[in-house]
Formats: C-alpha cells, sequence, structure tokens
C-alpha cells in the first residue's frame, strides 16, 4: 500500500510485509481486506489467506463472544484478551505476550547453545550467554515477562547440568553451589533477575 491511501482515517501499523489494520466493524474489515487485496493485485502481488485474519480485539468495551478469532500474532508477540490488573481494578484488555512460536524459536537456540560442553568457569560461560538472552529479555518482557519465564527456567536447568558436569556433584549440590554463586552476585546471569537460584529448590 502506499501510505494509507485507501482509507486516510484509518490507523495501521506496517513492519516489512506485515501489516495490522484497525477496523471499527467486521464490515469495514472485510471491506478493506477486498480493497487491500484489489491494490495488491494492480501491482501483480497476493496476499497470503493463511495468515489473513480478522480478528475482534475483546476489551471492556468490546466484549461479544460470538467471534471465532479473538487473538492474532505480530513481530513474535500474540495479542490476546486478558484479565489484566490495572490502577482501576481487573480489566479485560487485549495484551500482548510473547507467542508460542517465539517461545519455541527461542527455547531452540537455547538447545543448541554448547552450556554443556562449555570449559571455562562460570564468570566466562555468564558472558557467553548474557548477549543473546540479554537481547531476548529486553524485546519479549518488555509488556508481559511472567508470560516467559518457561524459558529461563529452561536456561537454568541448562546451567545446572553445566555445573554438575564441571563440578562433578549431583543436582542438589549444584543448585546449592549456583545460590551461593548468586548471593554474592545476583546480577552475574542476566536471567538471575526473572528465575533465579534461590527458587530453583528442588523443582
Amino acid at each position: 500500500m502506499d501510505g494509507n491511501t485507501l482509507s486516510p482515517k484509518v490507523r495501521f501499523e506496517r513492519y516489512c510485509d506485515d501489516i495490522v489494520i484497525h477496523c471499527r466493524s467486521q464490515k469495514q474489515a472485510l471491506y478493506l481486506k477486498s480493497k487491500v487485496i484489489g491494490r495488491m493485485a494492480e501491482c501483480k502481488l497476493e496476499i497470503n489467506e493463511g495468515k489473513t485474519h480478522v480478528v475482534y480485539c475483546k476489551n471492556e468495551q468490546n466484549a461479544e463472544r460470538a467471534h471465532q478469532k479473538v487473538s492474532y500474532n505480530f513481530l513474535g508477540y500474540t495479542l490476546r484478551p486478558k484479565l489484566s490488573l490495572t490502577k482501576h481494578g481487573l480489566k479485560l484488555l487485549t495484551a500482548a505476550c510473547m507467542s508460542h512460536s517465539s517461545k519455541l524459536d527461542v527455547r531452540g537456540k537455547i538447545r543448541k547453545m554448547p552450556i554443556r560442553k562449555f570449559q571455562g568457569n562460570i564468570q566466562q560461560l555468564a558472558e557467553k550467554i548474557n548477549v543473546p538472552v540479554r537481547g531476548w529479555i529486553n524485546y519479549y518482557c518488555k509488556f508481559n515477562k511472567w508470560t516467559t519465564v518457561g524459558i529461563w527456567w529452561y536456561l537454568q536447568r541448562k546451567v545446572i547440568e553445566w555445573v554438575v558436569k564441571i563440578k562433578k556433584i549431583g543436582k542438589y549440590k549444584a543448585i546449592d553451589w549456583l545460590i551461593t554463586v548468586y548471593q554474592n552476585r545476583p546480577n552475574l546471569m542476566s536471567h538471575w533477575h526473572l528465575t533465579p537460584p534461590t527458587l530453583v529448590g528442588r523443582r
């Protein structure tokens, strides 16, 4: 689309070839979808029907039930209806959280990190993994960090496995050792402010 020439009063966000168009009704959404399809056809392009959806964004003002699709993915996030705590109490909002596919992607990248085979001390290990971990936290924890904790527990497990191997000790002693390190240097690993070793216990 050239700017917003199809409907100048309609708000939209675009990143590369991903676009979210904000509509006031399903009728308007279907109309604009047809206009976008027509405009793209003029440019010898077509939309991906499998990834193009009309989504009803539920909130306090819009809480109708008769809608099949009430969530969508955009830029690694899932936007979906969620009861959220606000200064006015619990409110139904369309809230952003890390998408399932993004979680699988990050877990896959952690799995490929050679943590268990790492030869060095824990400071060197932290230096190696902190840069990507800090990037993930800064991006995916911007809106709802608690939906990401499963990833950091997974990373924590990998670190524990490394301690077991490098120190030649059992799992529980490895956890105790990490707790001692954390108590002396709580900021050593970027994910520790979300999932500190003190919370591992006997998980």
